[in-house]
């Protein structure tokens, strides 16, 4: 069984295992520590931070009376989209990867240009969504873009 961690393994390094069970074992382990572990500390500290935005709005609301905080809840949307995007986006590659490496599953070519271009698709559309939500930033690049 050959084992790899990316669609083009590393200047064609693959790990050949002595049975499908060891194989199939250490990709199960690969994949929760490499994969699972850090998205879902990172969907928890983005849960965990909307939390505190959430309570910080309302306490400001009871300290100052008003009833919307746009800033807080713009930069509540920018890290959900951007949460969103990026789960998005790996899970399409840590699926066609998997089937790359341990199936002949016939579609498994279309994954590979699909995980290509989602991750593509999280670049662009990263880089979109940040100024989006920041007035800020939209301004000053609308400054620099008019400039030229």
């Amino acid at each position: 069984m050959l084992v790899s961690s990316t669609t083009r393994p590393l200047l064609g390094c693959t790990w050949a295992f002595p049975s499908q069970q060891s194989g199939l074992a250490y990709a199960t382990a690969s994949l929760v520590i490499h994969k699972t572990v850090p998205i879902a500390l990172m969907l928890g500290t983005s849960v965990y931070t909307l939390h505190r935005l959430k309570g910080h709005v309302r306490a400001m609301e009871a300290e100052n009376g008003v009833a919307r905080f746009v800033s807080e809840q713009r930069a509540a949307k920018v890290i959900l989209a951007l949460v969103v995007l990026f789960v998005a986006c790996w899970g399409t590659n840590t699926l066609a990867v998997g089937y790359h490496s341990f199936t002949s599953w016939p579609p498994a070519p279309f994954l590979l240009q699909a995980a290509d271009f989602c991750a593509s698709l999280f670049l662009g559309m990263s880089t979109l969504v940040i100024p989006a939500g920041h007035s800020q930033l939209r301004r000053m690049l609308r400054r620099m873009i008019c400039v030229c």
